[in-house]
């Protein structure tokens, strides 16, 4: 029998958990399961009982007492630690879900324990992507700001893709719309027609910064994440909005709150005040009055709580907000609560161009089952500038929803390393770092079933509809079942019928290159010719292009300049001289019209476990197992277990905690075994390239190697301890043959050389 300990931390305490002697509290570990290809799972259990015992009634503080002030918390999820045998086995959440009693006598608590990858989607909760603090990314927002960002003057981060928002923009051929003609705003490109992008990059900080959490991944290494982008657009036109300003607040003559903090300008009423006449609910109206300089300038009021999240927007403002002080139905309302209910908060203003405000913050505190009204008034005085706020453009999506759109993408992993750190890797290279484990001798062998791999019939791969008018004649015209940019994976000889879809929350617009000229963009227009809001759209950025016959004629106004250079953007990401794409499925290049975006999504990041599944040698096999705890505690999700003579990867694995007995579900693993423990040691391991002198980026991972040098035509290029992404200079080929070339990875401790092949044309 094993002993099972649990652990929950208040405050800065561990405290043991009494558990009934027979309870069976199982544990079930999946990372990606084969019947929900979607998902990310992690370790958790099913609710379980534990004793209404004195230590426990401590811990959870008599929960079943709701007027007990300060109780046990249910709203949040505490920390964890499950031993086996005084052996660490995991870490993780626990909540409470229920208490139990018989004969009005409190006999047990119902909990739940949460691994650590649950935390991130309880960190996000409902918030909106607009919620992360951008200010490192705002910046002013000028024509020449404008200008300098497209045409490689600024690199900073933030850039203007050419895309067209209000009609298609057109290169060299004397229509309505050719920015190269340059005679008027239609024929050039209008500086406040474009919105800008961001690195994705950027985002993750900016999410890791918010909620005090970190991510790695070999992922970030690459182009493949350095140069993607989202576009900041969340309206069917631009209307830039300076950054926000925090109302300031000044104390009045003889002002008897303290409620207000005039240092970090936030509002603190709670519903009682002791201070004011006893400690029953009181009422609270807050109003703002604005004295502005310029009458015709909009403006806008957000209010918010002390997290961050808006509560409201008062939009299109113009002009003065007057307050009476004797009449309360003028002036912008902050708070209006009437049912006892306070305000935790703070208010900020932003304008569409620079304007000088002066403030009145008017408080109306009152009791009516005491009689007693107070009030008073804060003034302030702010200005807002030409800094343009990144925060108000960005699409209308959750972090958590963003944040899993990646995920499904890149098909990546999710394990944590500390209670705040989280890697996050493809699949294959998170099966790459696996070790392999013979459980031959612990497995109860008196049952042991195999399955044939109830697959889908159909796996669809989608992201959301675009409304732009390319997308709808390419929908309308080819008519194939699914829309650009998806793919619909088809087992022809599968007798299954069922179709699984994995959705993206992106939006996947076609762009369009003008024919011989080195020119293109996007259109968000829709079929009717109407300006649209699209979805959250990524984009890959592909450096400073230099158009072939003409400039690009950018309007800033007034004039007209030349943009000689501009950074290319399109959902297509040229990297060894190949073409990658934002496209789950293979599409003609936007940009070389003979070629074909061959590294697509799923051909990158799911095709290898896919294929896997779906090939005709491939089982799931149910057995039984008795391991040591230190194996239980050992045992990976990225492990490779051997049974008999062949190997599995882990499909799910769910352990008896108080047996030590496991159920292991296990799917067959056909990767090739490699000397150094894994058969995929780079990301790419052949390539096949053009003719001329080119940087090749390579990546590769160290696996359970102690280093690795990277070697080529004799020379050490890396001398690592760590994955790594590489640039590797290849000369022209200028013989008439094909040449081949390698890349020598060389492992020490264990030692072992593996190859990277370069095939390069005459």
């Amino acid at each position: 029998m094993v002993s099972v300990e649990i652990y929950i931390k208040l405050g800065d305490e561990l405290k043991r958990i009494d558990l009934f002697k027979d309870e069976k509290i199982s544990l079930t570990s999946s990372v990606q399961n084969i019947n929900d290809l979607s998902k990310v799972f992690t370790d958790y259990t099913q609710s379980f009982t534990i004793p209404a015992s004195k230590n426990n009634n401590i811990i959870f503080n008599y929960w079943n007492e709701s007027g007990v002030n300060d109780g046990f918390d249910q709203r949040i999820r505490y920390d964890a630690i499950i031993e086996l045998n005084s052996i660490p086995f995991k870490s993780g959440k626990i909540q409470i879900e229920k208490a139990n009693e018989k004969n009005n006598r409190l006999e047990s608590y119902s909990i739940t324990f949460y691994g650590k990858v649950k935390q991130i989607k309880d960190l996000f909760k409902e918030e909106k992507l607009s919620i992360l603090d951008y200010s490192s990314l705002n910046h002013n927002y000028t024509a020449t700001d404008i200008k300098n960002r497209i045409d490689g003057t600024t690199n900073d981060g933030v850039y203007y893709p050419i895309v067209g928002n209000q009609h298609q923009y057109t290169y060299g051929n004397g229509g309505a719309y050719d920015v190269t003609i340059g005679t008027s705003p239609d024929t050039s490109v209008v500086y406040s027609d474009l919105f800008p992008a961001i690195p994705v990059s950027k985002i993750f900080e900016f999410i890791g910064n918010r909620y005090d959490i970190s991510f790695t991944s070999t992922l970030f290494d690459t182009s493949y994440w350095s140069e993607l982008y989202l576009y900041c657009k969340n309206s069917e036109q631009q209307r830039v909005y300076s950054e926000r300003i925090k109302v300031p607040f000044v104390h009045g003559t003889g002002e008897i709150f303290t409620q207000i903090n005039t240092t970090n300008n936030t509002i603190n009423f709670p519903n009682t005040f002791g201070f004011l006449g006893g400690s029953s609910a009181w009422n609270l109206q807050l109003k703002l009055g604005i004295n502005v300089s310029d009458v015709n300038i909009l403006y806008r009021i957000i209010v918010k709580n002390l997290n961050g999240t808006i509560i409201n927007i008062y939009d299109n403002l113009i002009g003065n907000q007057i307050v009476n002080p004797f009449d309360w139905s003028t002036g912008i309302v902050i708070a209006n609560n009437n049912d006892g209910i306070g305000f935790n908060g703070y208010i900020e203003i932003d304008s569409i161009a620079p304007i000088n405000f002066t403030t009145n913050l008017y408080i109306r505190y009152y009791n009516l089952n005491l009689n007693q009204f107070h009030t008073g008034n804060y003034t302030g005085s702010l200005s807002t500038s030409l800094s343009i706020d990144l925060a108000s453009l960005m699409p209308d999506i959750k972090v958590v929803d963003f944040f899993n759109g990646i995920i499904k993408l890149f098909n990546l992993t999710i394990t944590a390393t500390s209670e705040t750190s989280f890697n996050l890797e493809p699949l294959e290279f998170f099966y790459s770092y696996g070790k392999y484990i013979d459980i031959n001798k612990y497995v109860i062998n008196d049952s042991v079933d195999f399955d044939r791999t109830k697959l889908y019939k159909k796996l669809s791969f989608a992201h959301e509809k675009s409304e732009s008018i390319l997308n709808n004649a390419f929908r309308n015209t080819f008519n194939r079942g699914f829309d650009y940019g998806d793919l619909l994976y088809e087992d022809n000889l599968s007798n299954e019928s069922a179709t699984y879809e994995i959705k993206s929350p992106f939006e996947d617009v076609m762009w369009e290159k003008t024919i011989d000229e080195n020119f293109i963009t996007a259109t968000l227009i829709d079929k009717d010719l109407k300006p649209y809001k699209p979805k959250p759209i990524l984009m890959y950025k592909n450096g400073l292009t230099t158009p072939i016959i003409n400039n690009i004629k950018f309007f800033n106004g007034t004039t007209y300049d030349g943009v000689f250079d501009y950074q290319r953007f399109s959902n297509e990401l040229f990297i060894n001289n190949d073409i990658a794409s934002l496209n789950f499925g293979n599409e003609q290049s936007n940009w070389q019209m003979n070629g074909y975006t061959n590294n697509s999504l799923f051909s990158l990041w799911y095709q290898n476990y896919i294929s896997a599944l779906y090939d005709i040698r491939c089982r799931i096999i149910k057995l039984k197992a008795i391991m040591p705890i230190t194996m239980l505690s050992d045992i990976k999700l990225n492990d490779k277990l051997i049974y008999k003579d062949k190997k599995y990867i882990i499909n799910s694995f769910t352990t008896d905690l108080t047996t030590g007995e496991a159920d292991l579900e296990l799917i067959s693993d056909f990767r090739e075994v490699a000397n150094i423990g894994s058969g995929k040691f780079a990301l790419k391991s052949v390539f096949n390239i053009d003719n001329t002198a080119q940087d090749l980026e390579i990546t590769i991972l160290k696996l359970n190697a102690e280093k690795y040098d990277v070697i080529y035509g004799g020379t050490l290029y890396a001398d690592v301890t760590s994955d790594g992404t590489f640039l590797i200079p290849i000369a022209a080929n200028t013989t008439k043959d094909v040449a081949f070339k390698e890349i020598e990875i060389q492992y020490t401790n264990p030692r072992n050389s593996q190859f990277i092949n370069i095939i390069q044309n005459a």
